[in-house]
């Protein structure tokens, strides 16, 4: 993932704060294009399934309620978990930004140690 990708991720969850209905669907797909990803049977916990971070692990699970793919999640509902996946996208914007302005640095290192 780079920045490149993360700023198409913030347009992605800008239109789906904007949606009037949002589908069950709608909110795994972006899960699993930002990190998010089903436990394994045996770390289920509760009655519906929650989705856990690869990319932060301390992040705590969002739970995203499943009765048929293509139905409409409440609207409170649905934006308390485009909310959580906001806080999701912010961590990875921070992330990426991150490692781009060390490349940066390395860059202007090399070129400083360079001696003509």
């Amino acid at each position: 993932m780079d920045s490149k990708k993360v700023g198409k991720l913030e347009e992605e969850l800008k239109e789906l704060l904007r949606k009037r209905t949002v589908t069950t669907g709608e909110l795994e797909s972006f899960a699993r294009s930002i990190g998010r990803r089903k436990p394994s049977k045996s770390q289920v916990r509760g009655k519906e399934p929650n989705w856990i971070s690869d990319e932060f692990p301390e992040a705590r699970p969002i739970s995203i309620p499943f009765h048929g793919r293509n139905r409409d999640v409440p609207k409170g509902t649905a934006r308390s978990i485009l909310y959580d996946f906001e806080e999701d996208v912010i961590k990875l914007r921070l992330k990426y930004s991150k490692s781009k302005d060390n490349e940066r640095n390395d860059d202007i290192q090399e070129y400083e140690g360079y001696e003509n």
